[in-house]
């Protein structure tokens, strides 16, 4: 984070007098340094220096902040925690309670997640599935996206999101001949997963997991390999069309590297 602090400083200065802000530091214990409140100019400015002077240590424990972040935003509605973070290749304590939060208060604030850097993120891992926790596209600089994030929140540009939606029946005609792809549905089949994993309907989610046959942390896949087994375990080999698939390289391609290599081998002798 020591080469971005100055940035989200920046944006931070600008922050509207009219929203609540609260800004939490991740460390050994969360660091408040601001709020919450409404913070006029001097504060921020303030904020600004103190964001500049802050200096990072890695292998910081972010869940206690974002649970301290959260109990914050809960007390206001229609709130949002804000969370501006590296990588976090490593778990260093359970994110449970930050899901048990979540899970008991469904109307409570929503997380966004904005990475510094591409990266793992394993407390995002832990909380699959929460319909309130989102990431933020990143489209430019981390200031220029938290401006944009901004301006959204303020009503000065409007957003856009994507959603699949399942509808049954269609609320038109549809030409003949014309399907929903089989990737699309999944991609729908995946999302009402996490969402029916998010209220606790484990079997309806493991159900439709099945029907769209994809792996999910309540879904896996069994491979057999001739008729017998299958017959052995009570089971029924999918349809190879349904079933989805990796693309293999064509054999001109193989061919082609491979002169390609062969090639370069004999020029460098």
């Amino acid at each position: 984070m020591a080469g971005y602090l100055a940035e989200v400083a920046r944006v931070l200065e600008a922050w509207p007098q009219n929203i609540e802000l609260a800004v939490i530091m991740a460390g050994d214990e969360p660091v408040t340094l601001a709020g919450p409140g409404r913070l006029d100019g001097a504060q921020l400015t303030a904020l600004r220096e103190r964001l500049t002077r802050w200096r990072t240590v890695g292998g910081q424990d972010n869940v206690p902040a974002l649970v301290l972040a959260w109990d914050f935003a809960a007390r206001q509605t229609n709130s949002v925690v804000l969370w501006i973070h590296a990588p976090q290749p490593v778990m260093l304590s359970t994110a449970d309670a930050l899901r048990q939060a979540f899970e008991r208060r469904k109307s409570g604030p929503r997380v966004l997640a904005l990475p510094v850097a591409p990266g793992p993120n394993r407390i995002i891992e832990q909380l699959e599935g929460l319909p309130a926790l989102s990431a933020v596209p990143r489209r430019g600089t981390v200031a220029e996206d938290l401006r944009g994030l901004l301006t959204c929140w303020t009503g000065q540009r409007r957003g856009w999101a994507f959603e699949f939606v399942h509808v049954d029946p269609l609320p038109g005609a549809v030409p003949a001949g014309r399907e929903v792809s089989l990737h699309a549905g999944r991609l729908w089949a995946a999302a009402e997963v996490r969402r029916l994993q998010a209220t606790r309907a484990v079997a309806a989610a493991v159900e439709l997991a099945a029907s769209y046959q994809i792996v999910t942390p309540l879904s896996g896949a069994v491979v057999l390999e001739t008729q017998e087994q299958y017959d052995q375990h009570g089971l029924e080999p999918a349809d190879p069309l349904s079933v989805p698939a990796i693309p293999e390289p064509g054999i001109r391609a193989l061919l082609l590297l491979g002169l390609l290599a062969l090639g370069l081998r004999r020029r460098r002798k």
